[in-house]
């Protein structure tokens, strides 16, 4: 058996175990886990309000897509064990697709060994663990994504464009990574990044992601007879309407913010994320796959709706491209800055909601200890990316300098 296979293995073990012992009643309850637009105990609120001939939405409890809710009615008739087992072949998928994104952007087969250490990293990972066990529907963003990225790292534009437009149906997020997608096919094709080879391939691969979502949306629209979804799920996230205290940086603010600012500052917090889309587009067209890497660890930075196995999956994508990690200074200030706030955070909760003798400054402090520290690794990273290409283009001038001198000397020697 591969080194793989063991992995799957142990990580399919371990999670059955914990599903088995009841551990899915604790996790479910961790606000660090489970997003309210991802919960499974509001996804089973919108399924019993269907069973009686009601809307799913009409409670303002579900917010998954009409897709998905018909998915888990069908799964929901083994009870929750059905749910969980296809959430779990959904977690091994994402660490297979993991493992294959690796295997071809090292392209050596000695290097193997060292794209099953990555795929294992996130697979065992214990906030993918306790994700997959509290049955948070978010594994399906992050498997939809890693196909995507699989899809156009090996030049399948329109399975690409499909895996976006579904992970986009399911968090709208994932839309961001359209130009750096689009870069990364390019790569994958050969073609020199100018203006005019990046338009011919960017312009069909939104086409077909416009397309599979407008057949998602009309396939949602036959299935629930109405539009109320776009409101239930999209404008739920872009509204803000569910002020449940989570990993992100919207709730605290929002809470204390006065009514007549409001509307402002959602504008201001959402357009945030979109700022970066360009400049990351161009500043890193020379590596897509970073490119798409730190656009999607900003996006999963600054959610509406974050969950702490976003994290999960920022470290092994960062540490796919070795030769940027091992010139980053500070790594192990960054992962211990990163394991403070999770340690105490869940302490700081039970002090601030179970003790009553804390308060909500508490937790946000290690909420934006632990996003700090997230800001500090991507910018530590695309720092070293942009000084290991400063390094490479001074060294290609010196060197051009220096032939063009020897050149000069050894004519006039000639003279």
């Amino acid at each position: 058996m591969s080194a793989l296979a063991k992995c799957f293995c142990l990580s399919a073990v371990v999670r059955l175990i914990l599903f088995v012992s009841g551990f899915h009643t604790i996790f479910f309850r961790r606000v660090e886990l489970i997003p309210p637009n991802h919960n499974f105990t509001r996804l089973k609120e919108g399924l019993f309000l269907w069973s009686y001939d009601h809307s799913p939405y009409e409670g303002g409890l579900a917010h998954q897509p009409p897709l998905i809710l018909l998915l888990f009615r069908v799964l929901q008739s083994l009870g929750d064990v059905g749910s969980f087992l296809f959430l779990l072949c959904v977690d091994l998928c994402s660490g297979f697709l993991l493992f294959l994104i690796c295997r071809e952007h090292f392209k050596d087969p000695k290097k193997d060994r060292q794209a099953v250490l990555i795929a294992c990293t996130y697979i065992l990972h214990p906030f993918v663990v306790a994700e997959n066990v509290a049955l948070s529907t978010h594994s399906l963003v992050t498997a939809t994504v890693l196909g995507a990225i699989l899809a156009a790292h090996t030049n399948r534009t329109f399975l690409c464009a499909v895996s976006l437009a579904a992970a986009s149906y399911l968090s709208m997020y994932p839309l961001l990574l359209m130009p750096s997608l689009a870069l990364l096919l390019l790569q994958s094709r050969g073609l020199p990044c100018t203006f005019r080879h990046f338009c011919s391939i960017f312009v069909p691969f939104s086409v077909y992601v416009v397309m599979v979502l407008a057949v998602l949306a009309v396939a949602s629209f036959m299935i629930l007879g109405s539009w109320e979804f776009l409101s239930a799920v999209y404008g739920f996230v872009l509204a803000l309407n569910d002020l449940t205290p989570n990993v992100g940086i919207f709730w605290y603010f929002f809470t204390e913010v006065f009514d007549r600012f409001r509307h402002f500052f959602v504008v201001v917090f959402h357009s945030h994320v979109l700022v970066y889309v360009i400049p990351i587009a161009l500043r890193l067209q020379s590596r897509p796959l970073f490119a798409v890497t730190v656009q999607y660890a900003i996006a999963a930075i600054f959610f509406a709706y974050p969950t702490a196995a976003d994290a999960a999956i920022i470290l092994p994508l960062i540490f796919l491209h070795q030769d940027i990690t091992k010139t980053m200074r500070g790594i192990v200030i960054i992962v211990n800055g990163l394991l403070v706030p999770i340690t105490l955070a869940p302490l700081m909760w039970h002090m601030w909601l179970d003790r009553g003798s804390g308060n909500a400054n508490f937790f946000y402090n290690q909420v934006l200890c632990f996003m700090g520290f997230e800001i500090f690794l991507v910018l530590e990273a695309t720092g070293s990316y942009l000084r290991m290409q400063y390094r490479k283009k001074t060294r290609a001038m010196c060197e051009g300098l220096t032939k063009e001198l020897v050149n000069e000397i050894l004519s006039e020697l000639k003279t």
